[in-house]
This record gives C-alpha cells, structure tokens and sequence, in this order.
C-alpha cells in the first residue's frame, strides 16, 4: 500500500516548507499526518495540507498519529508504538503492541506482555483413540489468562500414548510462543481366559479369551503379538480345576493385564462288559452273578468294577439284577461308571 507520511511542521510552521518535497501527481491510499507534540499551526497547516491532498485520491484515508508513535520505515510504511485513538490503530500496531479499547470508549496502543513468563499447566488423559485436547490453564500474576483473547493453542503428537504437546501462542495482549507438554496414558485392558472343561485323559485345550477396555472401535487387531495359553495341567492328570493363563499379546496404546481362567477336568465315563452275557447259571446251592470289566480306560490304567445283586441270589429264577457299584484301581477316582450299570441274569 502506497502511504504518505507528513510530519507536522515546527520553526517554518506557517512557511510550510515540507510541501515543496512531495510529488502532487502521487496517487497514495494512505495519509499519515504527525500530529505532534509540536507547534499548534503546524499541526492544522500538516492537516489541512493533507486533506487537500487526499482530494485528488478518491478513497485514500486521512490517518493522525502522534508523531512519537509514527515510527517511518523505508518504503513508507509506518507502525505504532503508543498514543490514544479514536478509530481502531490495529492496522498499524507495531509488532510487540496492540490496540486496547472499543469504539466508544477509543483505543490505546500499548506494548504486549511475553506468554513465556506465564505459569502453564496442562491435565493428561488415558488413551481413548481419539485426539487429546485439555484446556491448558495460563497464569500471569495470580491472574488467569482467557483464551482465544489472549492466547491460542495448538496441538502435537496427541492420539497415541505417550508425551503430547501443547503449542501456546500469544495473541491480543500477549506475545511469544511456547511448548508445554502432556501425558497421555496406556488404556487399561483384560484379556481373561474362558473357562473350558475337558476328560481325564484330553489334552489340556483353551476356550478362547474375553477383551475387555478397548477404546471405541478397536479391537484385538489393534495389538501386536500371538495369543498364547498355558497350563498347570499336563494330559493324564487328576480331575480337578485348574488354570488357563493367557500371554503373547502387546499394545503400546494398552497396559494388559492377563487373567486366567479355569480348566476343569472331569471323570472319564467308562464302558461295562459283562460276562457272561447273556448270563444264565445253573443251580448248584450258591450265589450267582456276572462279573463287569471297565472299557474305556487310558494310559494303561487299571481298573476294577465291583459288582453287588440285591437280595438272595442263590435260588433258581429269572430276571435277577447285577448292578455295578464302583471302580476301583489307583486310579480309580478319575472315571466313573455309566448310567447303564446294570444286567439281568437268570439260574
């Protein structure tokens, strides 16, 4: 923007000798009279120049500053360092002030004041999948800065865990620009084994797992790593409960925790052969009844069956009952007998 500065005159007021420098065919946008302090006729005779001179430019402004704000560069240009207006300076400021006030109350250019002397915190967060933007709080002389007004922020390395950054710029009143940073935290998340239940003689075996804290719309193929189980149960080993321990998984964005979870190992339900089969015996004055033997078993166990017949069995007759009424052997305690546990014999 093409701008004219004239300074106001002082000693050779009335002579106005300042006019004859100027080129008059100049066509600026801009007007810059010095408006002192300074002698009061030169200031009016700088005014009235000026204005004269703006007739001759259509849509070029008139602008007074006091001569001690005007601060003329080369090329003509100007800034403002102080001094009381009323039209909004802002246009003009020089870098390190700004414009205070309103329309109706006028303007005061006065200078900024550095963010960096500011005390600045920032809260941190837990990761969420998102990005990260807490409120920064600023204090200057026990007084809490507002922003947008006096200050702007900007944000850095602010979705995954770890140390993001908050950019503070001064605005308005404030000038100068600083980095403050933030901790975003890993996101807590359980990978608990699911309960499975196997027979004595299987090999140990996992049902799966269940996630549980997964940020919204993620999943397990967010993490790095295999999924893996372990046992305190090895093949063959009694029933009982045992556990499923879960491992292998990874996630910086996660803290996992691993929960085990329960492996129960039941009875192995074994088969009856009875013999003689069919059974028919012959009278000869003593108790009768088949034997049962045990089929199923596993890993060469022996087992026993123990039969009982209710009542005297020694007489001769039909549809007599044998009933299998336990197991025995060492390892007896890890089968038990079929809900088929009976046959029928005659003498």
């Amino acid at each position: 923007m093409k701008t004219v500065y004239i300074e106001h005159s002082t000693g050779t007021s009335r002579r106005c000798d300042w006019a004859a420098e100027l080129d008059l065919t100049e066509k600026p946008q801009r007007i810059v009279v010095g408006t002192g302090p300074g002698s009061f006729a030169g200031i009016r005779a700088a005014l009235a120049f000026a204005q004269g001179y703006a007739l001759g430019a259509p849509g070029c402004e008139v602008l007074g500053l006091p001569s001690a704000c005007a601060l003329v560069a080369d090329g003509g240009t100007f800034s403002i360092s102080g001094g009381t207006f009323a039209a909004d300076p802002s246009a003009y400021v020089a870098d390190g002030y700004y414009a205070a006030g309103d329309a109706q109350n006028g303007y005061e250019v006065l200078p900024r004041r550095s963010i960096l002397g500011t005390t600045i915190t920032v809260a941190g967060g837990t990761y969420t999948g998102a990005a990260q933007t807490p409120a920064p709080t600023v204090v200057a002389a026990g007084d809490t800065l507002t922003p947008e007004t006096d200050y702007t922020v900007a944000y850095a390395d602010n979705v995954d865990a770890g140390t993001a950054t908050v950019t503070i710029t001064g605005t308005g009143a404030w000038t100068g620009e600083t980095n403050v940073t933030f901790a975003i935290a890993a996101r807590a998340l359980t990978v608990t084994a699911n309960a499975n239940t196997i027979c004595y003689g299987d090999e140990p075996a996992a049902a799966g797992v269940t996630y549980a804290g997964f940020a919204t719309g993620e999943d397990e193929s967010v993490l790095a790593g295999t999924l893996a189980c372990a046992y305190n149960y090895a093949r063959y080993g009694d029933v009982g409960t045992y556990a499923i321990t879960p491992s292998g998984l990874s996630g910086g964005n996660y803290a996992i925790e691993f929960v085990a979870g329960s492996l129960v190992v039941t009875q192995k339900v074994v088969g009856l052969s009875w013999d003689p089969d069919p059974a028919t015996f012959v009278y000869d004055g003593t108790p009768k009844a088949p034997t049962a033997t045990a089929t199923g078993t596993v890993n060469g166990d022996e087992i026993g069956v123990t039969v009982a017949v209710a009542g005297d069995h020694t007489d001769v007759g039909e549809g007599y009952v044998a009933t299998a009424t336990g197991l025995t052997g060492a390892q007896a305690a890890n089968y038990s007998l079929p809900a088929a546990d009976t046959a029928t014999f005659d003498i």
